[in-house]
């Protein structure tokens, strides 16, 4: 559609009429209402995902100069949930959860809340665990 001139008429006459006018304001939330709080059991923990820039796309990985930026699997906890951990000899932990034991690596992380803990997924080699879920720490 075209003007005749500046703020003018249009070209060809009016391109048609409204046919449905809202008169109320509607409001649309962006967020809802938080959710009740998670109950945990004493040492279980809500396991989420961690996406790593490197590492967590399958196709990417294969390439050798990101290949080698690949860290090796780790949780993320904050301060005060790691201060009752007790890591072994190597510095790893044993994460129990879908039925699997994976050894991970333990990092800080204090923008997590408490009761949550992160876990790095799809790096090479790992197997598939289905997250958000429910797990335990052990040395």
């Amino acid at each position: 559609f075209y003007l005749d001139q500046p703020n003018g008429s249009m070209k060809g006459g009016d391109p048609g009429i409204r046919l449905i006018d809202s008169k109320d304001k509607q409001v649309i939330p962006y967020f809802g209402p938080v959710s009740p709080s998670v109950m945990l059991n004493k040492g279980e923990w809500l396991i989420l995902p961690v996406y790593m820039i490197f590492g967590s796309e399958e196709l990417s990985s294969i390439a050798p100069g990101i290949a080698e930026r690949i860290p090796q699997p780790f949780v993320l906890m904050n301060m005060k949930n790691a201060e009752g951990i007790v890591v072994n000899e190597s510095g790893l932990l044993t994460l129990e959860i879908d039925q699997k034991t994976i050894e991970v690596s333990l990092r800080i992380d204090d923008s997590l809340p408490s009761g949550i803990v992160g876990f790095s997924v799809n790096l090479p080699g790992m197997e598939f665990v289905e997250l958000p879920g429910f797990g335990k720490l052990s040395q």
